[in-house]
């Protein structure tokens, strides 16, 4: 189980880490039972969708030659791929293009076909499950700063570039499990303690903490500013609560925020009146939408209804401000680090 430690030295003010792994392939059962030896969930890293994984497994085979996405299928998940030898006519000085074959990935099933090249398909079938059962260095870097934002505070030193974080004096205990995971998979995890008292500690991490909760709040009022009238609700209350966990991080961080905690708060307020009056905006179009008759006298459901007749909302689970304990630490569904090279759950 992963829990945040209470916060029991006032010597620190938290640490400063940063970690790198040499670049490799591991299995994905070595990285799980890695995880779960570190007290982490060993599902923390999920099963590679279908399509990455090809990608993944023609990779060599992409030597002289251009592999193109020709054709998908949204309701089988079928998608084919040309795959066209580049040649270089040296009399002419120009490079010919020849389609050599095409190759069929069911993305439902993972079964590849390529009737057009025995040695394509042999080749792109055994990759392709090398490359389910593997997995690269960066699937674990990405995959560190995740359970990072999902179980504790990442607070980037210098927000341009990353590569060192600062971490909450409450959250060492979650560390020395990141220190232990990566530790069992041949990386390395650097911590260096962050004393409480010095005017420049006390700065830098004013400065970072700043500097991390005003990126999460232009990043939350992007996605609001790109909601339509078929943004669900479900999407608008998530928003809403990923402003109050913001402004509880502002309210808690008193310590590390210290005279901008007034301005941080402040800006939140603002941008909490923004959400609000965006909200009523879409309400007002959906509710306009429902009752507007279509061509057939019907009225619209499909695109603003609560639930469409072939979607329904994932369950939302709502925490009030107030029921939020102390060391309280969200995960953001909306802001994982992986891209969509993984299957949702």
């Amino acid at each position: 189980m992963v829990c945040p430690t209470a916060n029991t030295s006032s010597a620190l003010l938290g640490e400063i880490v940063t970690w790198d792994m040499a670049s490799q392939e591991i299995p994905l059962a070595t990285v799980r039972r890695a995880l779960d030896d570190a007290g982490l969930p060993p599902d923390s890293l999920g099963d590679l969708r279908t399509e990455t994984a090809f990608q993944r497994a023609i990779k060599e085979l992409k030597a002289g030659r251009t592999i193109d996405k020709v054709s998908t299928d949204k309701k089988t998940g079928v998608i084919v791929f040309q795959f066209t030898r580049k040649t270089l006519d040296e009399a002419r000085l120009a490079i010919d293009f020849d389609p050599e074959a095409n190759c069929t990935l069911d993305t439902a099933t993972g079964d590849i076909t390529c009737p057009g090249s025995w040695q394509i398909e042999n080749h792109a079938r055994t990759m392709f499950q090398h490359a389910i059962d593997h997995r690269q260095t960066s699937d674990i870097t990405r995959l560190v700063q995740r359970l990072f934002l999902n179980n504790a505070d990442l607070y980037a030193i210098n927000p341009k570039k990353g590569v060192a974080y600062f971490v909450p004096e409450r959250f060492r205990g979650f560390s020395a499990q990141m220190e232990d995971f990566l530790t069992a998979l041949g990386g390395t995890l650097w911590r260096f303690p962050v004393p409480a008292g010095s005017p420049e500690g006390t700065r830098s991490v004013r400065d970072a903490v700043e500097n991390g909760l005003m990126a999460l709040s232009v990043k939350l009022q992007e996605a609001v500013d790109a909601w339509t009238e078929s943004t669900h609700n479900g999407t608008m209350e998530h928003a809403t609560e990923r402003l109050r966990v913001l402004r509880h991080k502002a309210e808690s961080y008193a310590e590390y925020l210290g005279d901008r905690q007034s301005n941080v708060l402040a800006m939140l307020d603002s941008q909490k009146k923004a959400i609000v009056a965006q909200i009523d905006r879409i309400g007002a179009l959906k509710e306009t939408a429902k009752t507007a008759p279509q061509a057939d006298g019907s009225q619209q459901q499909t695109l603003f209804s609560e639930t469409a007749p072939d979607e329904t909302p994932a369950p939302y689970y709502h925490v009030d401000a107030g029921e939020l304990p102390p060391d309280f630490t969200p995960g953001y569904a909306g802001e994982q680090i992986e891209t969509d090279e993984y299957a949702s759950a």
